[in-house]
C-alpha cells in the first residue's frame, strides 16, 4: 500500500505540486530548469534509505552505490514526472507513472545481457525507449488533457 498508492500520491503532490509549481510560479526559473532542477530534490529524498542499507549489512562502498544509482533513477524519473506534469498540467499522470514504475522496479539489465537471447531482449529495451520517446510528446499534449 506504502509503494504502489501512499508514496505516489503524497511524493508527487509533494515535488510536482507543490515544489515544480513554486518554481515555476516564483519567476526566477524558466520551465526546463524546473523541469532538470526540481527533481534532485525528489531524488535527494530518498538519500535516506543509505541508513537502512546499512543496517542490512551492506558495506559502506556497496550502500554508497546502491544510494548513486537510486538517486540517478529517481532523479530520471523526476524529470519525466515534472515534464509530464507542467505539460498537461494534472497530477494524475505522475502519479500512476510512478506507482508502476514502483511496482515494475528497475529493469534487470544484468539479467537481459546475460539471457541466451539477449539480442531480442536488448532490441526490445531499443524498441521501447525508442517508442516512450517518439509518444512523449503527443501523448502529453495538453488539448487532451
Amino acid at each position: 500500500l506504502r509503494d504502489y498508492a501512499v508514496a505516489p500520491l503524497s511524493e508527487e503532490f509533494a515535488f510536482r505540486a507543490c515544489v515544480a509549481t513554486s518554481l515555476a510560479w516564483s519567476g526566477s526559473c524558466t520551465v526546463a530548469s524546473v523541469v532538470f532542477l526540481s527533481p534532485m530534490c525528489f531524488g535527494a529524498a530518498h538519500l535516506h534509505h543509505f541508513r537502512e542499507l546499512r543496517r542490512r549489512g551492506l558495506g559502506l562502498v556497496g550502500a554508497l552505490a546502491a544510494i548513486g544509482a537510486q538517486f540517478a533513477y529517481t532523479t530520471a524519473f523526476g524529470w519525466f514526472a515534472t515534464f509530464t506534469f507542467l505539460r498537461t498540467g494534472h497530477l494524475c499522470g505522475p502519479v500512476f507513472a510512478h506507482s508502476f514504475c514502483n511496482v515494475m522496479g528497475l529493469p534487470d539489465l544484468r539479467g537481459a545481457l546475460r539471457h541466451r537471447r539477449r539480442s531480442v531482449i536488448c532490441g526490445a529495451y531499443v524498441v521501447g525507449i525508442a517508442a516512450f520517446i517518439a509518444g512523449l510528446w503527443p501523448a502529453t499534449d495538453p488539448r487532451l488533457h
